[in-house]
């Protein structure tokens, strides 16, 4: 018989509250009064392998991006 660990049960926990975070994110998008004006930005980035995508952060996408950059190349060089 297997013992469950709140180790075992975090992916599941993260899900549903990523799944509640969304549908809260929606509920106050689409009950928002007209008067009202909500930052719709979108910001983000994705690291496909040592080339971080960095979007909507103006300037400080840029340093995010080396940022990024060198984290990854400090962890390659630290792994190896």
């Amino acid at each position: 018989m297997q013992s469950f660990t709140l180790l075992s049960w975090l992916p599941l926990i993260l899900i549903i509250l990523g799944a509640v975070v969304v549908i809260y994110g929606l509920i106050l998008y689409f009950t928002s009064s007209e008067g009202e004006s909500i930052d719709q930005s979108s910001k983000g980035f994705i690291l496909l392998g040592p080339i971080p995508i960095v979007w909507g952060f103006g300037w400080k996408g840029c340093a995010i991006a080396i940022v990024i950059a060198v984290l990854f190349l400090l962890l390659i060089v630290g792994v190896s």
